[in-house]
């Protein structure tokens, strides 16, 4: 890969962040609606402790999610990496619904995909079977203007960078400034790297890109994922 550059933000662009994560956001003090008596069913019956945790809820084909899966939406739990994967598939079905000839301008990759690669399981013929093409993952390479790939950081916390394909430019959206942090962009330098060189193989000529990555501590990656990027 050809001129891959890590940007560190200088010291006041940290302060500001700072002050930023400081601020209220519309999260905090919001009131939800009371539930119905339907609402009330369905959640006792997704959260009960005594249902069969290994029950499958949701099923899209190639994913499903579990009761267990289900349980980390809870208050205070460790939030399960499928819960994401299954956003993401959601995500590229409704484009699939919408963009019956595979022109997507954003793919959605799942937890997985990532995963694989900073704990060093790379086989890449197998990842171009699990994540590439209009059965799975994505769609046609030219139309494709975003990449969404979430990152787990040692089990502890979930960010997510974003490839621009046509800017040639990957952010970082971090809501979680840490000692961490200035680990994260080479975590995604790695991630970059293969999704690069698996364009490559899948697309052939069509795909002639390379990236600079911009590290981007970001205060809204709740609210991307909430109103749907």
């Amino acid at each position: 890969m050809k001129n891959k550059q890590v940007v560190v933000f200088p010291e006041q662009h940290s302060r500001k962040i700072s002050e930023l994560l400081s601020m209220p956001t519309p999260m905090k003090g919001f009131d939800l609606p009371p539930l119905s008596v339907e609402d009330k069913l369905i959640r006792d019956y997704l959260f009960h402790r005594s249902k069969l945790e290994s029950e499958i809820l949701i099923n899209f084909d190639i994913q499903h999610g579990t009761r267990k899966n289900i349980w980390t939406l809870d208050r205070g739990c460790w939030l399960d990496g499928q819960i994401i994967t299954l956003v993401a598939l959601q995500f590229t079905l409704k484009q699939k619904d919408r963009i019956p000839d595979a022109k997507y301008p954003a793919w959605y990759l799942p937890t997985y995909f990532s995963q694989h690669i900073l704990q060093h399981k790379v086989h890449k013929p197998n990842m171009l079977k699990s994540y590439f093409g209009t059965k799975r993952y994505t769609g046609k390479i030219e139309s494709c203007e975003r990449v969404y790939i979430p990152i787990n950081d040692a089990g502890e916390h979930w960010y997510m960078c974003v490839v621009y394909m046509r800017q040639q430019v990957v952010y970082i959206l971090d809501p979680y400034i840490s000692r961490r942090s200035r680990t994260r962009p080479t975590q995604v330098k790695k991630v970059v790297e293969v999704l690069h060189d698996l364009l490559g193989i899948q697309y052939k000529n069509a795909y002639t890109k390379d990236f600079v990555v911009m590290g981007m501590n970001f205060v809204c990656l709740i609210f991307c994922v909430t109103y749907g990027f």
